[in-house]
């Protein structure tokens, strides 16, 4: 029966019909495995309908039972890549990839899995490579052209954009140029190809919702409307729909309406700010505060954000350890820190040994951060750690300079270049301080992530990281020791 509905189109919902072709597939797959159970292509079906699914636990259990059988099948390879991509796993997503490439050098799928990675963390001249081999390995599969397209229009050269999507003629493609125009706020263009989108397929929800946020900056709220209505009947859970119905309420002051959408809108979605803050700000302005029930915007991390501040982190705590380790055997080694402040030779062949160690290990975190890649949204995050690690470094450098001198030399030229150095030395540490201060208030605002589980994951047990953290205050103690001791001395604060 599945069959026939396809054999005599029945249905003209390309979305339907795809979804049937997969449940012939997987009914066949069954069949298959039922004669034999290690039949690896029978299991490549079954993945296969499973990731069309979005079942992705499924496909990857299915796809790995495959690769076991015969692992040389390209397909299964870049099958699994897609759902490891889908379950925010980027790094084995890109180990499959590149695998199923090996086997076929003209897999355009795996090229644009690959891709599709580049393009998140944002290496664009990447991205577009990646897609331009896809599109040379499948030249008559218009899909890979328009991801070429959302390639550009993310880079935001809207001008490649436009020229890409133009090349094909398809609902999706004809839909990113709506996106493409209605980005440059050319509404107008946007409207065209948004409609003739729909003309193509007129079961996909998001050229109604679109078209709907273009009547609203048009003021045809009646026409808006309908449009709205129309992707939340495709769509039920479309929480951008809901959104604006809900602007299109209170630009015609029913409060109650609007909030009742933004509210609908939030539950759907529970990282949508704006949704928050219009019911919010609806609820205060008519005294309701007592009757406001929303939980605060959780910011979840995605699994591979989640990957990526687990590996951070694990960095953050190699750095952490190795200034420890640094300052206690300067404390060791220097008398409680009495020759820090003067020439001797004993306290500055030891401070130069700690330094020179502490910064061959800042130079490896350092290689090892600009390896990490980071996801879209920790760009500025990533940024900020290597700046302050870059400052450290340098800092490191000239501290090194400095003992250097003071071995062979004891004239005012050594005391001078040491206070200037301090004060690097301040600046680098302040960076280092603030990052981390950022990092963990940042971290303390996500629900799904403890401090305890990262520190876990990053390979600390939770008695490691006591014992850390009394071997910190004790030599906090240590070196108010030191302090005391100078001061008692005569020695100025400075």
């Amino acid at each position: 029966n599945y069959e026939k509905v396809v054999q005599y189109g029945l249905f003209d919902d390309p979305n339907f019909i795809a979804d049937i072709k997969f449940r012939i597939a997987s009914l066949k797959a069954e069949q298959l495995l039922a004669k034999n159970s290690n039949n690896a292509n029978a299991f490549l079906m079954v993945a296969n309908a499973a990731l069309h699914n979005e079942q992705f636990k499924q496909a990857e259990k299915a796809f790995i039972k495959a690769l076991y059988l015969n692992k040389n099948i390209a397909s299964g390879h870049t099958g699994l890549g897609l759902t490891f991509l889908q379950q925010g796993k980027p790094f084995n997503a890109e180990d499959e990839f590149k695998e199923a490439l090996k086997l076929n050098s003209r897999d355009a799928e795996a090229y644009m899995g690959l891709a599709t990675l580049q393009k998140r963390r944002l290496d664009y001249p990447l991205a577009i490579s990646y897609a331009q081999k896809a599109i040379n390995s499948a030249p008559n599969e218009s899909k890979y052209r328009t991801e070429l397209g959302k390639i550009y229009l993310d880079k935001q050269d809207f001008s490649r954009a436009i020229t890409e999507l133009n090349k094909v003629n398809t609902a999706e493609s004809n839909y990113w140029l709506g996106v493409t125009y209605l980005t440059q706020s050319n509404d107008s263009e946007a409207k065209k190809y948004f409609l003739k989108s729909l003309g193509q397929n007129p079961y996909d929800a998001r050229p109604y919702k679109d078209l709907g946020k273009i009547f609203i900056n048009e003021g045809e709220l009646f026409e808006a409307r309908n449009y709205l209505e129309d992707a939340i009947g495709l769509d039920t859970n479309y929480a951008d729909a809901y959104f604006l119905l809900g602007v299109i309420d209170e630009m015609e002051g029913d409060k109650i309406l609007a909030a009742n959408n933004f509210i609908i809108s939030y539950t759907i979605d529970p990282t949508s700010v704006d949704a928050y803050k219009k019911a919010y700000k609806l609820f205060e302005a008519e005294g309701e505060m007592d009757k406001f029930f929303l939980p605060r915007p959780k910011f979840v991390p995605n699994e591979e954000e989640r990957e990526y501040i687990i590996k951070l982190f694990y960095i953050i705590s190699l750095r952490n350890k190795a200034q420890i380790n640094y300052y206690d055997n300067i404390l060791t080694h220097c008398r409680y820190g009495l020759n820090m402040l003067s020439s001797d030779y004993e306290g500055l062949y030891a401070l130069r040994s700690s330094t020179a160690n502490l910064l061959g290990k800042t130079k490896g975190i350092y290689t090892e951060s600009l390896n990490l890649i980071p996801p879209k949204r920790f760009v500025p995050v990533h940024q900020q750690w290597l700046d302050a690690l870059w400052w450290d470094t340098n800092s490191l450098y000239k501290q090194l300079y400095v003992y250097e001198l003071g071995i062979y030399s004891t004239n005012k030229k050594y005391q001078e270049i040491k206070e200037k150095v301090n004060n690097v030395v301040q600046t680098a540490e302040g960076k280092l301080m603030t990052f981390n201060n950022d990092l963990i208030s940042m971290l303390n605002k996500w629900d799904s992530i403890s401090l305890d589980e990262v520190l876990t994951a990053s390979g600390y047990d939770i008695k490691e990281i006591k014992t850390l953290q009394e071997k910190s205050n004790a030599v906090t103690e240590r070196t108010d020791e030191a302090f005391a001791i100078l001061s008692q001395k005569g020695y100025s604060d400075k």
